[in-house]
């Protein structure tokens, strides 16, 4: 049975996987698969979603992984904005 691409639960497939492949330094696959997962549940739920917001996080946690292994290539910058995305969110909802 196959999906279409904007099927939510593609999305939390694709979160999953993207956070096993960060937490295996696999930081550039993990980018992708947590970049198409939040796109797919913006899409479908919307940005000030929850669930968007938690892909927000996830992110952050990339870039801040990825900076650590990487110090001087500015993924620093890149975990900053998601956070500053994640906090934006978080003051939308109050």
């Amino acid at each position: 049975m196959s999906h279409p691409d904007d099927f939510p639960g593609t999305a939390f497939i694709l979160r999953w996987y993207g956070s096993c492949l960060r937490e295996m330094g696999r930081f550039a696959d993990a980018e992708s698969m947590l970049l198409e997962s939040r796109e797919i549940i913006v899409r479908t739920m919307g940005e000030s979603h929850r669930i968007a917001n938690q892909m927000a996080e996830g992110l952050a946690m990339l870039y801040d992984a990825w900076h650590a292994a990487e110090p001087d290539v500015g993924y620093d910058v890149r975990a900053a904005e998601w956070k500053s995305r994640k906090a934006l969110s978080d003051d939308a909802d109050g």
